[in-house]
């Protein structure tokens, strides 16, 4: 990288093409994702939602976001969507587990 990459990043990132771009692009995805589930987690636990749920639902989720970044680099746009839509399931499970 660059010393003018340094000084204006983005302007760096936006100039990727490819499995680059991509994987801006998944960091940028998980970034947005993570707030519900820190909230999903933390409403969990402040319920008393069980600890096995809890801790099998973020796991899956944690599982199904990793799997995520890899489809999103590969370009494997199926593959990801479901990762996407299992880690949502676990973001939803958690808020079932504590209501």
């Amino acid at each position: 990288m660059s010393t003018a990459a340094n000084r204006a990043p983005r302007e760096f990132l936006s100039s990727l093409e490819g499995r680059q771009k991509r994987a801006d692009w998944a960091q940028q995805n998980a970034f947005e994702a993570f707030p519900a589930f820190a909230a999903a987690v933390i409403i969990a636990q402040l319920a008393g939602a069980a600890q096995i749920s809890i801790n099998r639902l973020a796991l899956v989720w944690v599982v199904a976001r990793f799997l995520h970044g890899l489809f999103y680099v590969l370009d494997w746009p199926k593959a990801r969507s479901l990762a996407y839509f299992i880690g949502m399931g676990c973001v939803i499970g958690l808020f079932v587990a504590a209501a």
